[in-house]
């Protein structure tokens, strides 16, 4: 009659590796959106994006890049703009038209004072 043969367990050098819960792993930190505070008013800040767009055969020359211009404060496209190429000046025309498209002010408006005309002091 033989004996079995004990074999004994595989250990390893190095210790099993941990395993985190769902929390306790370092969390990424979340910037704040500093570019949507303090919007009081129409035009105040203006933000546009270039997309690309395929068509046809996928080719160099079957592209439009569109470019449209958003009001931060009430959430309406002010204008767009489309080109065949992604150069600056089709972005520049848009921005062009954004500034047409704004109402006429009699002052302007900043935090430090107000200066219209009724404020100012005459000597």
């Amino acid at each position: 009659m033989t004996r079995p043969i004990k074999i004994p367990p595989f250990t390893s050098k190095f210790p099993p590796p941990r395993v985190l819960g769902p929390y306790r792993a370092r969390r990424p930190r979340i910037a704040s959106n500093k570019s949507l505070r303090q919007i009081n008013r129409l035009y105040q800040k203006v933000e546009t994006d270039i997309s690309e767009f395929l068509y046809g055969n996928k080719s160099m020359s079957e592209r439009i890049y569109f470019s449209p211009f958003k009001d931060l404060y009430s959430g309406e496209i002010i204008c767009y703009t489309t080109s065949q190429r992604p150069q600056t000046k089709y972005v520049l025309d848009g921005l062009k038209q954004v500034l047409a498209a704004q109402p006429a002010r009699r002052f302007t408006a900043t935090k430090a004072f107000n200066t219209s005309p009724k404020h100012i002091a005459r000597p």
